[in-house]
């Protein structure tokens, strides 16, 4: 008879041979002779140099990026319990499984995270200590603060988005991440001002791991939510290896969108013409999936963190049009699927649709990019210089959209 302990790790078999056919898929013996294994010689062979001889490019790396990059490190932790949906067939009949798999999944995602951890601290030491002069004693520190709030945050959010779906979700994990970062920007001043207070942080998130594991494990009713967390955390990487060879469905016309439920017109002018109609449609079917917008406002909420954390000042000006540039890439993949939709052919295409390609772009970038602006500039720099390039940002936006 199988135990609890062989079905989890033949889980975890299963799922490390399934991350490696992904990997065999894209990277055959022609790709890692020529390119993988050379990159890799290459990139320990500079590395080593690093230790040597600091490259000149680390004096354009502010000091101010210490702050976002580590908090992005601490939001990316994950647990995994290796729970499927059939299983509570077995937990509610009596075996005591469900707790011994979420145990050893704990287990499992801490080595993990430790590994994820030392390499992530390993690869950008020699900045830290000969370009940013943080000494070894406060490198230790940050390292095992970081890596106890990283476990902490992760069953923490599982606290706050287990039971809620929609936009509850998203508000709850938005006012997650505001609270995670004050606290993280807090804590990171004390660990390299104090050493003492610092050790005391460390040694207070250390003992209350244990009760934010307890009263995550408290949670009733949640195998399926965890089951459905599992198979996207599994299926995370292929999805960002096939994403252009897989064809979405269309979301359903039955689902309750996030925005715009009624269907009204956005373009009320009265000359309203062909274009005007699909990028009306192409903005609508945007902030309608909630894949879609939950993807965008988290975009939004880290550059909008970001710039106020590093705080550069009129750097933040083009920090704001890098980002802007990110969110128009992202939302013109979800153009080029909309216009394989067809919803699209009920108008009539005997015009190019470029126009109506830019007027959507800036009308679904416009809302995030305002909020990243006033974010990168209100609180950076004086008042006058930032409504001046505010208004130079959304000029060169809208003229930006054409090379998309």
């Amino acid at each position: 008879m199988n135990s609890a302990l062989s079905v989890f790790l033949r889980r975890v078999k299963s799922n490390w041979r399934f991350q490696w056919q992904v990997i065999r898929s894209v990277v055959d013996w022609s790709v890692a002779i020529y390119i993988v294994i050379p990159g890799i010689a290459f990139a320990v062979y500079d590395y080593v140099g690093w230790w040597h001889q600091v490259p000149g490019w680390f004096d354009g790396i502010p000091p101010q990026i210490l702050r976002p990059v580590l908090f992005l490190l601490c939001i990316s932790g994950r647990t995994r319990y290796f729970l499927e949906a059939a299983d509570q067939l077995h937990f509610f009949q009596g075996e005591k499984w469900e707790g011994f798999f979420r145990r050893m999944g704990a287990i499992y995602s801490t080595i993990v995270g430790l590994v994820v951890m030392v390499f992530a601290f390993f690869a950008v030491a020699p900045l830290f200590l000969y370009q940013l002069d943080i000494s070894i004693p406060v490198l230790i520190r940050v390292f095992a603060f970081v890596s106890l709030f990283r476990l902490h945050l992760a069953y923490i959010f599982q606290l706050l988005t287990l039971r809620k779906t929609g936009w509850r979700m998203v508000v709850r994990r938005m006012l997650g991440y505001t609270a995670a970062g004050i606290l993280f920007t807090a804590a990171l001043g004390v660990l390299q001002d104090s050493p003492l207070y610092g050790w005391l942080i460390i040694a207070v998130t250390l003992l209350f791991l244990p009760a934010t594991i307890t009263l995550r494990f408290r949670m009733k009713g949640v195998l399926l939510e965890e089951a459905g967390q599992d198979y996207e955390a599994k299926w995370r990487f292929a999805s960002l290896v096939y994403r252009d060879h897989i064809k979405r469905r269309p979301v359903s016309p039955r689902q309750r969108p996030l925005l715009w439920r009624s269907s009204g017109s956005i373009y009320r002018q009265k000359n309203k013409t062909v274009h005007h109609a699909m990028a009306e449609a192409g903005i609508k079917s945007f902030f309608r999936s909630k894949s879609k917008v939950r993807i965008y406002v988290t975009m939004v909420a880290v550059l909008s963190l970001g710039t106020l954390f590093t705080g550069i000042g009129f750097a933040n000006f083009l920090i704001w049009l890098a980002g802007g540039w990110l969110m128009l890439h992202y939302c013109r993949n979800h153009w080029l699927e909309f216009m394989q939709h067809p919803y699209l052919s009920l108008f009539a295409r005997e015009s190019d649709p470029y126009r109506a390609k830019r007027m959507y772009l800036f009308g679904v970038v416009m809302p995030g990019f305002l909020v990243v602006g006033a974010a990168a500039l209100l609180f950076t720099l004086p008042l006058v210089m930032a409504l001046v390039l505010g208004g130079l940002g959304i000029y060169l936006l809208r003229h930006i959209t054409r090379f998309f």
